[in-house]
């Protein structure tokens, strides 16, 4: 079975810091069993899983949101808290329409939501690598 975005993260991570799989499930407090089996797919990856390995492995905030995107993709389903009546307006909005979003559009409400986060450089810094 091949690895999930997850799966895919963890193995780039543990080469970049020379750190064997069963070092990492143990630092996490997890068998290297049940790392396997969220990298693989095997098992549910847990919703607070990204908070998990960033806060043990002290990530960067791009690292920790390559992450939490990985995490995201491999669970292909997330919880969003709703609090108002206008949350619940922009997420059933998004979800009954993202599938006819273009990239520009998707691009544009991203720059929405991440302005002021201090996460906008990094837009700003992934689009000039593309051009």
């Amino acid at each position: 079975m091949q690895r999930n975005d997850v799966g895919k993260w963890g193995v780039n991570y543990r080469c970049r810091m020379d750190m064997l799989h069963k070092e990492m499930a143990e630092k996490l407090g997890v068998s290297a069993s049940y790392l396997s089996g969220i990298e693989h797919g095997r098992k549910q990856v847990p919703e607070d899983w990204w908070e998990r390995v960033a806060a043990t492995f002290k990530l960067s905030l791009p690292e920790a949101t390559e992450l939490r995107i990985a995490a995201m993709r491999s669970r292909r389903e997330v919880t969003v808290t709703v609090e108002t009546d206008l949350d619940a307006r922009i997420m059933v909005a998004f979800e009954e329409n993202r599938a006819e979003l273009d990239m520009g559009k998707a691009k544009k409400i991203e720059a929405i939501l991440l302005e002021g986060t201090g996460q906008e450089d990094e837009l700003t810094e992934e689009k000039a690598a593309h051009t």
